[in-house]
């Protein structure tokens, strides 16, 4: 005789009250990031460091504003616009300038530094410093010296018009200006534009790309207007923004346990990937930061910039099968 099967409906707590969450206890913060080893967040105080995955934290030697962060296993980066880009070799006690070809600007008799809109770190040892209006960046020495991506990158009208950027299969990929893709397979020596002409569903459609994760071999890309998958057969993308908000706006996305998770204005969302459609997991009033989702150790981590909820989550326990029934609550990191 089989077993009998019973379903377990577990309820998702996106629009739960604040009793399910606990408020942080350190304010102010921008952006969170992971070497494998250690968790970086970014704050209006400095740059804080945990190395037991987020119930302590401790202060690092560099105490001004930070906006960005990017880790690996050897290297962390940071960006602040009083500063410039700093780095880290010391998995975060302390921080150095390396502002080398990356020069300050003057405007009305101030010196300033370009603003960063993100940091990627390439798995050929290539860092990218992304600014858009401001330029774009490229080291391949560690960011010891820095280069204007116009003047390295030829074959393209690159400019101050990229957006954003991200790497998938060994192949850099890019938004330029708002609409048009474009992607290297040899580390920046030569540059292709994706066509977006005819009946061809481009990337425009997403509106402003900001975030690149590659999850079992595709390319997902997530923007002001959505979601969506790149179809190389097609060379199209696919528009996967179900169950998402009428404006999502996703600022970034991670791959934790096997799930893409998103984050938003409205929260944390988890996409399903057999039944192509987003569910909410939590955080549901808060907006979370751009450069704002880690996956660290298997804990999903959130830097939030909504007033009165700013700060870092962390989820208090794993998504859970089957997928589209998660259940998270979310729990504060202390600091020191």
């Amino acid at each position: 005789m089989r077993p009998p099967v019973i379903f377990v409906t577990l309820a998702l707590i996106a629009s739960a009250a604040h009793a399910d969450w606990e408020l942080i206890l350190e304010k102010g913060a921008y952006c969170i990031a992971s070497d494998g080893e250690r968790l970086y967040a970014g704050t209006e105080k400095g740059i804080y460091y945990s190395r037991d995955d987020g119930d302590t934290w401790r202060l690092s030697d560099f105490t001004d504003r930070i906006g960005h962060l990017a880790a690996s296993p050897r290297l962390a980066f940071a960006y602040s616009a009083d500063h410039g880009i700093l780095r880290s070799v010391t998995k975060g006690n302390t921080w150095h300038r390396i502002n080398n070809g990356f020069d300050r600007k003057m405007d009305e008799n101030r010196l300033y530094y370009p603003k960063l809109r993100h940091f990627l770190i390439t798995s050929f040892g290539m860092v990218v410093a992304v600014g858009h209006q401001s330029g774009t960046w490229m080291s391949r020495n560690r960011g010891d010296r820095w280069q204007k991506a116009s003047d390295v990158w030829k074959g393209v009208p690159l400019g101050n018009s990229i957006y954003s950027m991200g790497e998938h299969d060994g192949d850099l990929w890019g938004l330029w200006s708002i609409y048009k893709a474009f992607r290297s397979p040899d580390e920046g020596a030569t540059w292709e534009y994706i066509p977006h002409w005819g009946d061809v569903r481009h990337i425009g459609q997403f509106a402003l790309v900001e975030a690149w994760v590659s999850y079992r071999g595709d390319l997902y890309v997530g923007g002001r207007r959505g979601f969506g998958r790149w179809r190389e057969e097609t060379l199209d993308w696919e528009d996967l923004s179900q169950g998402l908000p009428k404006r999502p706006h996703l600022y970034h996305l991670v791959v934790h346990r096997d799930r893409i998770v998103g984050g938003s204005p409205y929260g944390v969302f988890m996409f399903d990937h057999h039944a192509e459609t987003w569910y909410p997991v939590g955080l549901s009033d808060v907006s979370i930061s751009a450069g704002g989702l880690v996956s660290h150790r298997g804990n999903l981590y959130a830097a939030a910039a909504s007033r009165g909820h700013d700060g870092i989550y962390r989820a208090k326990r794993p998504f859970v099968s089957p997928e589209g029934k998660a259940a998270v609550t979310w729990g504060a990191l202390k600091t020191k």
